[in-house]
């Protein structure tokens, strides 16, 4: 005796409608969890960069209240929220300036876990 099935009634998913949902929602997760590793990753330099620039701003006004003339070439290191920055400058006499100017090229640098970052901030100091 033969069963005779009726698929007027039945309503429902077939097991490859639902391996296609599980799929795309896989790919939706997978590419959502990849941004949050590229917005992780932009916030993390953005917040060292700005640490270093205003590392950077700090060793300029420094440098500026000592003087152009006794100004030297050095360098120092600082830690702010446990990453270290390298600062070093070199100053040296400005091109077609008076006043026994100086400029000073200042660079701050960094090594994180997307290796190493530099800023560069060229100014003249009188």
């Amino acid at each position: 005796m033969a069963l005779k099935r009726s698929r007027a009634g039945e309503s429902g998913f077939t097991l490859v409608e639902s391996l296609v949902a599980m799929a795309v929602l896989m790919f939706g997760l997978l590419a959502l969890a990849m941004l949050q590793n590229v917005s992780y990753r932009a916030n993390t330099l953005a917040r060292n960069r700005s640490a270093a620039t205003i590392l950077a701003h700090e060793r300029i006004e420094r440098l500026s209240r000592l003087g152009a003339e006794t100004l030297t070439s050095g360098s120092a290191s600082r830690v702010v929220d446990g990453m270290t920055f390298s600062e070093s400058w070199t100053a040296a006499g400005a091109p077609n300036v008076n006043n026994d100017a100086q400029t000073v090229e200042l660079e701050v640098e960094w090594t994180d876990q997307w290796g190493q970052h530099t800023v560069s901030y060229p100014t003249v100091l009188r």
